[in-house]
C-alpha cells in the first residue's frame, strides 16, 4: 500500500485504522498486508484477543493500553456494522454478512409439540479469493 498525498479523504472505521498503524509504524508503509511476518499457530493453540494484542503491540511499537483499544475499536465498528443490517468487508482477507430467516412452526425434538420459532439474523463469514489463495498454497 502506498499512502499519496491528499487534502481529504473520506474512510471507513477500518480505512481509519489501518492509516493509524501504518503512520503509527512508517516503515511498513509500503507492504500490504498479507506481507507483514505473522506468528504461526499449529495444533490446538487457536490465536486469541490477547495474542493479536500482543502481536499488534510488537508490531506496530504500541504501548499495550493502545494495542488494546484498537483491537477494541476494530472489533466494536465491526459489531455495530452488523448490527445496522451492513455487510463488513477486508477486501482480500473475508466478508461478514447477515442472513435473515424467517418465523417458523417448529416442533419440540423432545415433546412433540408444535414451538413457533421467532425470526432471527445471523452472521456469516465468506473467505476472500486472496486469502483461500494463500491458504491452499501454503498446504502444498
Amino acid at each position: 500500500m502506498k499512502f499519496l498525498n491528499v487534502e481529504k479523504v473520506e474512510v471507513s472505521a477500518y480505512g481509519r485504522l489501518l492509516l493509524f498503524l501504518f503512520l503509527k509504524n512508517q516503515t511498513q508503509a509500503d507492504t500490504d498486508i498479507f506481507s507483514v511476518p505473522i506468528k504461526i499457530y499449529t495444533g490446538e493453540t487457536p490465536l486469541n484477543k490477547p495474542e493479536l494484542i500482543q502481536t499488534l503491540k510488537e508490531r506496530c511499537y504500541l504501548t499495550n493500553e493502545e494495542a488494546k483499544e484498537i483491537v477494541k475499536i476494530f472489533f466494536y465498528e465491526m459489531t455495530n456494522a452488523m448490527i445496522a443490517g451492513d455487510r463488513v468487508e477486508i477486501r482480500g482477507f473475508c466478508s461478514f454478512f447477515l442472513k435473515e430467516y424467517k418465523g417458523y412452526t417448529g416442533r419440540n425434538p423432545k415433546t412433540g409439540k408444535k414451538a413457533q420459532v421467532p425470526p432471527k439474523r445471523l452472521p456469516f463469514f465468506k473467505c476472500g479469493k486472496e486469502l483461500k489463495e494463500r491458504v491452499d498454497y501454503s498446504a502444498n
